[in-house]
């Protein structure tokens, strides 16, 4: 009888523990999740979101279901491990980044793209072990970056920022690192020569900083690169030709707006998966490599606002012309129209050169005729009289037709916002601000297909069954008005099969928009055949 008795309470006393274990357990797992939820609820707060935003719908009132929560994604533990925003709908600037994000200890992506963000980023914020994607683009970030960065990183996007210093040689210690987009900032210093550890990066992007120096030997050792934007910085010395030749994956390259000097080498030609070279706005000299314009028929290749010439030869009989067209910024044309004689247009700061394959052979150079005679003087003079007053009249008439013309857009400014359609391209509907507007639901969120660097993108059904992208600026208004125009109007007259067609812009104080052609096909980063970043 006292051995059953045992026998019970020892029963009886494991069930209790058993039991008391699992009420630990759980009240120990909710604490985790009321912690994210109050979390979120902090980072809605420091957003400051406007009607119709996606933080709006973050209620209290939802209870434990926070996971449901728009652009909230949970793990099989109920714990936050993404948050991701879209761009807020009215593009203003408004709220701060809580340091109560980093209260999320789950948290692998944090994607909060021109929220209209200020301040500073929350030292918190780093320490975050678990975090793979961080995306903060297109806000108004100010300060300095940190020491260390989550060794998970995969992609980092800080580009279109306030932010200041140098770029940290830890960044080097992210081994997992396929993207790193900082451009748009005000970094100066050098490009740390740690980038080069990076074995997985496939996308470097630092334009639009203040970055000296070279570019760093070790950068070589990025094998799987494929996109690599340096333009826009205070970088010298001489193309890096041999760590280029080393990159055999790379598509895009721009080392524009530098003043990187020397010869152009050769060893670029033979970079065969290259389709974007754009070396223009630097101190570059000398003759353009033979192999580097047989590039050209797969190749935009742009080298405006250089010191370069061209040097004729048996082997570039064939060519036709290759456009280096001056032009504001960092935007050129390379064409090839069907004029046989003429092979480059090479333009220095204070001329033209024109240099010419053949030369006309029915004309010498003094530009006088043979077998001519004196009883013809007074015919030929008698119709070059004609043909000057005839000249004369038509020069008239077109000043005051301009005069006319250029009269009416003027008065009309004032009352209508005017949306400029390129020569030669008809979408079969009018494209008007009002009807721009209207069909992006005044650039509302829903409507939204993808944001970088520059702005946010828009599906636009301008008709029924007429769509474009409409790409909204948040930078152009930074340059002067006339310059920009000259730099969206030059894009207009590129043509190329890997470059999407520009249909049109607008440009106000207010407004800045692109019209492209819409791709059906979704954003050209997720496309496996032209994607840059894969």
């Amino acid at each position: 009888m006292a051995s059953h008795r045992r026998s019970t309470l020892c029963y009886t006393t494991t069930a209790t523990i058993f039991v008391l274990h699992l009420l630990a357990t759980a009240s120990s797992s909710s604490v985790p999740q009321e912690q994210d939820k109050t979390a979120l609820r902090q980072l809605k707060n420091g957003l400051s979101s406007v009607s119709g935003d996606v933080p709006c719908h973050w209620s209290p009132e939802s209870g434990g279901k926070h996971c449901s929560w728009t652009s909230v994604s949970c793990d099989a533990r109920s714990r936050v491990v993404a948050v991701s925003l879209p761009p807020r709908p009215d593009g203003g600037l408004a709220g701060h980044l809580s340091p109560a994000v980093a209260r999320l200890t789950e948290l692998k992506v944090l994607s909060l793209p021109f929220r209209g963000l200020r301040g500073e980023i929350p030292g918190e914020l780093w320490r975050l072990q678990h975090l793979e994607v961080l995306n903060l683009a297109g806000n108004s970030l100010r300060g300095s970056l940190p020491v260390t960065f989550p060794k998970g990183l995969r992609s980092l996007d800080l580009s279109g920022n306030q932010l200041s210093g140098r770029i940290p040689p830890g960044i080097g210690d992210c081994a997992a690192l396929r993207r790193l987009r900082m451009s748009s900032n005000s970094l100066d210093g050098f490009i740390p020569p740690q980038i080069g550890k990076l074995a997985e990066l496939r996308v470097l992007e630092v334009s639009g900083n203040r970055l000296a120096g070279g570019v760093p030997p070790e950068l070589r050792h990025c094998s799987s690169l494929v996109k690599m934007d340096l333009s826009r910085n205070l970088l010298h010395g001489q193309v890096p030709s041999s760590i280029l030749r080393e990159l055999k994956s790379l598509r895009f390259l721009s080392l524009a707006g530098n003043n990187f000097s020397g010869e152009i080498p050769s060893g670029l030609g033979q970079l065969s998966t290259l389709r974007f070279l754009n070396l223009s706005s630097n101190s570059l000299s000398g003759v353009v490599p033979i192999d580097l314009v047989a590039l050209r028929n797969h190749t935009a290749l742009l080298l405006a606002n250089n010191l370069l010439s061209v040097e004729v030869s048996s082997h570039m009989s064939s060519l036709k012309v290759v456009n280096v067209s001056s032009v504001a910024g960092d935007s050129s044309v390379v064409n090839s129209p069907p004029q046989p004689t003429e092979l480059f247009t090479v333009v220095s700061p204070l001329r033209s050169i024109r240099v010419l394959t053949e030369a006309n052979s029915g004309t010498p150079a003094d530009g006088s005729s043979s077998g001519g005679h004196l009883r013809t003087v007074e015919i030929v003079a008698a119709a070059s009289a004609s043909a000057v007053i005839v000249v004369l009249l038509l020069m008239v008439i077109l000043y005051i037709c301009k005069r006319r013309c250029t009269g009416r857009p003027a008065r009309r400014s004032g009352i209508r916002r005017e949306v400029k359609v390129f020569h030669g391209l008809d979408i079969g509907a009018s494209l008007t601000y009002e009807a721009v507007v209207r069909a992006t639901g005044n650039f509302n969120a829903s409507n939204c297909i993808g944001s970088g660097g520059f702005g946010a993108t828009y599906r636009a059904e301008i008709a029924p069954g007429i769509l474009v992208a409409i790409k909204r600026l948040s930078i152009g208004k930074q340059h002067g008005a006339k310059q920009f125009q000259t730099e969206v109007e030059t894009l207009g007259r590129c043509h190329h099969p890997n470059l999407v067609t520009l249909i049109g812009f607008h440009i106000s104080d207010q407004e800045t928009f692109l019209i492209y052609n819409y791709l059906p096909g979704g954003n050209l980063e997720r496309s496996p055949e032209l994607n840059y970043g894969e």
